[in-house]
């Protein structure tokens, strides 16, 4: 772990900061910091002095790099203290040799050597609540050597003997004065003398095993009381971390090897240590809004975290019945009013003649008057509860922004939510993460751990790009529309000469492009803080934001299905959401565009700006905790389920009340301050949403009528097509996998397209499409074509009946598999069971590799399809006309293929292409599990011919032949080919790929389907 990075401080900053960790331990390094360089001339010179505590300014090349690298170890672990350190659960130490002022002899006397606790972070530190500085000699600890050493720490009240608390002091001419004492008994200098063969100073880094012992005592004692801190003393000092509660990590702050010069820290040596004891909240979060585990969502084959889009802390990730509500007299009486203001408004006894009205009006369901009232019994309420902040305060709308933030806060507060702080922070703005780190939140959100852009957030970059050239077609559009934002408030606009006063070099003037939708005639403006610029390098979201989708969805349908409950859903879209809230003014220099580089105007952005990372993070935040706030204000009598996907969001009601939930939620967010499009805002029985249809009539999701149709033209035209242009052919795959999503049966079926595109997609000609793509895509339009564009939901139970177990075998160039029914029994002689020898005339492409021992994967999955077309056709469907079951294999891998649902390795491609449509074709759902061989022995007794176990009666006679196979035949040999030709073009040499124009993107990004 390199903590000299940016981006690695600021992640890890953000977590102690978020109160992640119980306990912290920081050991910079003091390579260019130790006292050792100044005793003689026998090793190397001092790098810093107390006058130049960052370095001498005359140091060059690795020498300088090495103490630029120390100095930013030092301040990194004096934020992590003090971060730490606000905690009050919390422990921290910081471990540094003490600084002991001027030498008195050497080269240099009378100078004095700098020490990190010169710092005056040091002192700030110390200062703080239960904080203290203490000095000792690691001689007290079991050395045979002095080596005065400081501890910054919070562990209790308890002090060790050998501690002597307070800062260091010295006299008028620098000498050390105390408070540590002279040591008296120790044996051995660390100072290095002429004929010594190393350095002493070699691994006295470590802390001697006494005082490793003391501190993990301390630890202990500090977090689970006395009780827990009786360690043995049998010498084993390793079971002292052991009892403490959460997980230990250890990161070094160390050097790359040495000729790696990207940044100052390449070139440090030694160990700088940042030790972490952390909470077992971060596995799972405390606040739970929900009663037991929250949803589990299932495909075939996988099962994953139900999300709703807000956040981990969302009572929505739990069934109705399940949700944690606040059921105080004081909430019940809350919603009672506000359910009697909305219904005396709207006059609608029961909100039923409302809800159909939002579902097609496309006008402001609300008055303000309405409004305004809903917003005043809020904030009634909320200092009748105890908030700190009066009835006006709480209606104050903070400039440059829409929202209610502290009314917000206060509801979320007094609803036991975590996130409810950040709000008021927006009041005055949020760091958009370029100089400001952002915030780690994990109650609410898993954490990020990879990102997409460059990870050197050192690496700066250009002050100025150019705009694109779309951007002079419509300058006179770009200019109306950014002074308009001016006159909201949203933007500034200032001469260069007055933007670079301002913002002094801490500024970047991004590329600006518009982009033109010529079904719709309007014009989109882009900010991209990528190009050149590289802001968006900078901008480390530490909170990963999961939006729902097709297996959400799935998930609702078949729940309310299953308790035969009617769904009613009405769709919104936010106004401008993501510059919707302000940006710290700081860092708004980062935020920068020109329209025209001849003219001297700078427009400054205030606010989210859509094309910088962080802007959909804040969104995605303040909208959740509206949203999370408004499950709170419907309360368990008033059932709803809200789906947020960044500015859109589904709200679906169950039966009667869930139609009056819908009017409700709506009138909250509005509440609130949410800005909806109201022209935009539609509903049903039958809706579209994110790419999605859904049919609530008959629980099916799939994909629009015009989609499908655009699928179908699209798969049409490429079948047709000699040749076709690869991005072209890739943006289609795109949004097939996208599709594929819902019509999750045809994710198999993709494979083979995506591996032929990875082949050819560096191409910058047309190319011949092979006739085993053209297949494909004409199975998949033919599906499409017979109502195949929805599909009904998976089992959302996770229960199924283990049916068979199969095995393969390849050897001596032959193969077998087999397979036994274990439905009714686990006893052979009581199932039925096969066995079939894989020849060349029925399966080809088990030999397409010489020996079927090198597709043996393949064969594996091959025993597992025959199971199904063997067996299948007997096992009973439920009321929904499912078959739930999993077959038993002793092939890992092929569980994660069949998980999946999709490979692009052949031949086992085309095997589960197949076992896709056997399952779809029967109405069944699948999954293979794991078994080790042994475990597997009768099904292997199958393959080696050795039938002994099984009764001759139940034997199935299979003639492979005559088996009613859906897709192979006609994939065979095309395929094969097509793969020799993947294989070959991997191989060339030459092969470069060829970034996307700006004209293909605008295609991509704007052709309608």
């Amino acid at each position: 772990m390199n903590f000299a990075r940016l981006h690695v401080r600021q992640i890890w900053l953000s977590k102690i900061s978020a109160g992640e960790f119980d306990s912290v331990l920081s050991t910079p390094p003091c390579s260019s910091f130790t006292r050792a360089m100044w005793a003689n001339k026998l090793g190397p010179s001092p790098m810093r002095s107390y006058d130049h505590p960052k370095g001498f300014p005359w140091l060059q090349g690795s020498r300088k790099l090495l103490a630029e690298a120390g100095s930013v170890l030092a301040d990194f672990s004096f934020a992590a203290v003090r971060a730490q350190a606000v905690h009050a659960e919390a422990s921290v130490l910081m471990e540094q040799p003490e600084d002991l002022g001027a030498v008195k002899s050497g080269p240099w006397p009378g100078q004095r050597p700098a020490s990190m606790w010169q710092d005056p972070q040091h002192s700030d530190i110390a200062g703080m609540p239960g904080m203290a500085s203490r000095a000792f000699h690691q001689h007290s600890f079991g050395t045979d050597y002095p080596k005065p050493t400081r501890f910054l720490v919070k562990l209790g009240n308890e002090s060790h003997p050998a501690f002597y608390d307070g800062l260091p002091q010295f006299d008028s001419a620098g000498n050390y004065t105390g408070p540590l004492p002279r040591c008296s008994g120790a044996s051995r200098s660390l100072v290095r003398k002429r004929g010594d063969a190393g350095f002493k100073t070699t691994g006295t880094a470590a802390w001697p095993p006494q005082l490793c012992e003391w501190v993990a005592q301390e630890i202990i004692s500090f977090h689970i009381g006395e009780a827990g801190a009786e360690i043995s003393q049998a010498g084993d000092s390793s079971s002292a971390p052991a009892i403490a509660t959460g997980k230990s990590t250890t990161m070094e702050a160390q050097a790359a090897p040495a000729g790696d010069s990207t940044s100052a820290s390449t070139v440090a040596t030694g160990t700088g240590t940042l030790k972490v004891v952390q909470a077992s909240s971060t596995v799972e979060p405390k606040f739970r809004a929900g009663f037991g585990s929250p949803r589990q969502v299932n495909t075939p084959g996988k099962r994953s975290s139900y999300h709703d889009g807000a956040g981990l802390a969302s009572p929505g990730r739990w069934d109705p019945d399940r949700r944690r509500f606040q059921i105080s007299a004081a909430w019940v009486s809350l919603r009672k009013d506000i359910l009697e203001i909305a219904t005396r408004h709207l006059q609608d006894v029961d909100l039923q003649r409302t809800c159909w009205n939002m579902a097609v009006r496309k006008q402001a369901p609300f008055q303000d008057n309405l409004v305004k009232e809903v917003q005043d019994r809020i904030a009634q309420w909320c200092v009748a509860e105890g908030s700190s902040w009066s009835k006006q305060e709480l209606l104050t709308i903070a400039d440059g922004q829409p929202f209610l933030l502290k009314l917000l806060s206060e509801v979320l507060r007094l609803a036991g939510d975590p996130d409810w702080a950040f709000l008021l922070q927006a009041e005055t703005g949020l760091p958009a993460g370029i100089t400001v780190p952002l915030p780690r939140t994990p109650e609410v959100y898993e954490e990020q751990t990879s990102w997409r852009l460059d990870l050197d957030a050192e690496a700066m970059g250009e002050e100025m790009a150019l705009n694109y050239s779309s951007v002079d077609k419509h300058k006179d559009y770009v200019y109306k529309f950014f002074d308009e934002e001016v006159l909201e408030g949203l933007m500034i606009k200032m001469s260069r000469a007055e933007f670079d006063k301002k913002y002094q070099g801490k500024s970047a003037i991004a590329a600006l492009a518009v982009l033109f939708n010529a079904i719709t005639g309007k014009l989109r403006i882009i900010h991209d803080a990528t190009n050149k610029v590289r802001v968006n390098n900078r901008i480390k979201c530490l909170d990963k934001q999961r939006m729902p989708g097709a297996k959400e969805k799935f998930y609702i349908l078949h729940y309310y299905k299953s308790r035969g409950v009617v769904l009613f859903s009405v769709l919104g879209d936010v106004s401008k959401a993501h510059r919707r809230f302000k940006y710290l003014e700081v860092e708004h220099g980062f935020l920068a565009c020109q329209v025209d580089p001849k003219d001297d105007l700078i427009y400054v952005n205030k606010v989210g700006t859509f094309g910088v990372g962080s802007a959909s993070y804040w969104w995605g935040r303040i909208f959740g905790a509206s949203t999370r706030a408004t499950y709170q204000l419907l309360g368990p009598e008033n059932p709803a389920e809200i789906l947020v996907f960044a500015d859109d969001i589904e709200v679906i009601g169950p039966d009667r009340a869930g139609r009056r939930a819908i009017v409700l939620t709506y009138l909250f967010l509005v509440a609130f301050g949410n800005p909806f499009k109201w022209e935009k805002q539609r509903g049903g029985l039958k809706v579209d949403w994110i790419g999605l249809h859904t049919d609530y009539t008959v629980y099916k999701l799939g994909i629009s009528e015009e989609r499908c149709a655009w699928l179908v033209g699209w798969c049409t035209e490429v079948e047709v097509s000699c040749s076709v242009w690869p991005r072209v052919m890739a943006a289609g795959l795109g949004r097939l996998c996208y599709t594929a999503n819902a019509l999750f049966w045809e994710r198999p079926f993709l494979g083979p397209i995506y591996a032929w595109v990875s082949s050819v997609g560096g191409l910058d000609r047309k190319v011949a499409v092979p006739w085993a793509i053209k297949f494909i895509l004409s199975w998949i339009a033919s599906r499409l074509r017979a109502d195949g564009r929805l599909q009904e939901p998976p089992s959302i139970t996770g229960e199924a009946m283990e049916l068979f177990r199969s095995d393969a075998k390849a050897e001596g160039g032959k193969a077998w598999i087999g397979a036994w029914e274990t439905r009714f029994s686990l006893d052979p002689k009581k199932c039925r069971w096969f066995y079939l020898e894989v020849t060349r005339d029925w399966a080809p492409w088990a030999f397409s590799k010489k020996d079927p021992n090198r597709v043996i994967a393949a064969l594996e999955l091959l025993g597992n399809l025959a199971a199904i077309m063997v067996f299948g056709d007997s096992w009973p469907r439920d009321r929904r006309g499912k078959c739930i079951g999993t077959g038993i294999s002793d092939n890992l891998g092929n569980t994660y293929i069949v998980a999946k649902g999709m490979t692009t390795k052949y031949p086992i491609t085309l095997i589960l292409m197949e076992l896709s449509e056997q399952l779809r074709s029967r109405g069944m759902e699948m999954s293979v599990t794991w078994k080790r061989r042994d475990e597997n022995q009768e099904a292997d007794d199958l393959t080696n011919l050795v039938f002994d176990k099984f009764s001759p009666e139940l034997e199935v006679k299979v003639d492979p032949l005559n088996l009613k196979w859906l897709v192979l035949p006609g994939l065979m040999k095309s395929s094969e080919l097509l793969y020799k030709q993947i294989v070959e073009r991997r191989a060339s040499k030459g092969f470069e790929a060829v970034p996307t124009t700006a004209k293909f993107l605008r295609k991509k990004l704007l052709s309608p389907w």
